[in-house]
């Protein structure tokens, strides 16, 4: 009798054990918003205008100079002459023609400014030490300086051999940090949690200076003409359902094939059976819509609205919480509402 009782146990968790929702990492390509640059031949960076133009031109040369797609080089760059400081795109152009490249960036650094500005910031300081805590401390003011950054650049791309210009775009970049002239003085266990946070953020890069506020709003700035320009892989992390019990049993078996090809990290294979899966009399089934969200992250993770469009249908059908549905309406909603109005599709 407890054999067989062990035996019907078994049986019974057999459903679950079997269910197994399938994690994925998939490398994803992301297109930029602006292909084509890499195919129309060598290109070549001349110094640009402005303020820290020569400056942005050397952080834009090695940011595309290192830009490597599948492994290999991504742009071809030739140098322009070192005597060549071309004021204008006609004469950047020119520049562009005595070294023989298909295509120069040319552009102008019209603002590269840190402003300064002094406050005072309220500060707890111990004046009496305890074994493992601060047993007596007090509120004082101390002088901060805060640092505001702002870096606005208007990268072109001039097609050499007919003037047109292929690209252009104005990149604003804003950073900033704060300094203040002296730390709280600890003790004891605050000592001990100041150093678990030091070790925990060891390797952030953290901006201390002007001077290297100025070289990271110059470096953002040439990452983000190189984001406009250039294919990215980014590895995506997903996790596809496993079953939807509610479907019909020849459906339910399309839907668990869909789930082996996802685990094999074939999405074309699972997004393709998922698609025909999607039919009007299963449009209120949430785990075919969430897995269909899933797809359009994984396979367009640059458009985050076309995947919470399916998270939300799936999440508005649902009768109990479901971890997997909220998690991710909950993600690609913030990110849908982090992008700029004009970008949300």
């Amino acid at each position: 009798m407890r054999w067989r009782l062990l035996l019907l146990a078994l049986v019974a968790l057999t459903p679950s054990l079997a269910r197994a929702d399938v994690p994925i990492e998939y490398q994803a390509r992301i297109e930029p918003r602006f292909p084509g640059v890499a195919a129309l031949g060598t290109v070549a960076i001349a110094p640009f205008t402005g303020t820290d133009g020569k400056e942005f031109a050397a952080a834009l040369r090695a940011e595309l100079q290192s830009a490597e797609v599948e492994g290999r080089a991504f742009y071809t760059i030739r140098n322009i002459d070192d005597a060549a400081k071309p004021e204008t795109a006609a004469a950047a152009i020119k520049a562009g023609q005595a070294a023989g490249v298909a295509a120069v960036f040319f552009g102008a650094v019209a603002k590269a400014v840190i402003d300064k500005t002094e406050f005072k910031q309220d500060q707890s300081r111990c004046v009496e030490s305890g074994v493992l805590h601060c047993a007596k401390g007090e509120t004082v003011q101390i002088p901060c300086t805060r640092y505001a950054g702002t870096y606005i650049v208007t990268p072109a791309v001039h097609v050499v051999a007919d003037a047109k210009v292929f690209y252009t775009e104005t990149v604003t970049v804003l950073r900033g940090f704060s300094t203040c002239s002296e730390t709280p003085v600890l003790s004891g266990f605050d000592k001990v949690l100041a150093k678990m946070t030091e070790i925990k953020h060891a390797n952030d890069v953290v901006i201390t200076s002007p001077e290297q506020l100025l070289l990271r709003l110059r470096s953002d700035a040439a990452i983000e003409v190189r984001k406009h320009l250039t294919p990215t892989a980014k590895v995506i992390k997903v996790t596809f359902k496993d079953q939807a019990r509610d479907l019909t049993k020849p459906d339910q078996e399309q839907f668990r094939s869909a789930a082996q090809f996802a685990r094999a990290k074939r999405l074309d294979r699972a997004c393709g059976i998922f698609e025909t899966l999607n039919t009007p009399d299963k449009a209120n089934n949430v785990a075919l819509l969430y897995n269909l969200g899933v797809c359009q992250e994984a396979l367009e993770p640059d458009r985050p609205a076309a995947a919470l469009e399916y998270y939300a249908k799936a999440d508005q059908r649902t009768t109990t919480p479901d971890r997997l549905v909220s998690e991710a309406f909950l993600r690609t909603k913030a990110l849908v509402d982090a992008l700029p109005p004009g970008s949300r599709r």
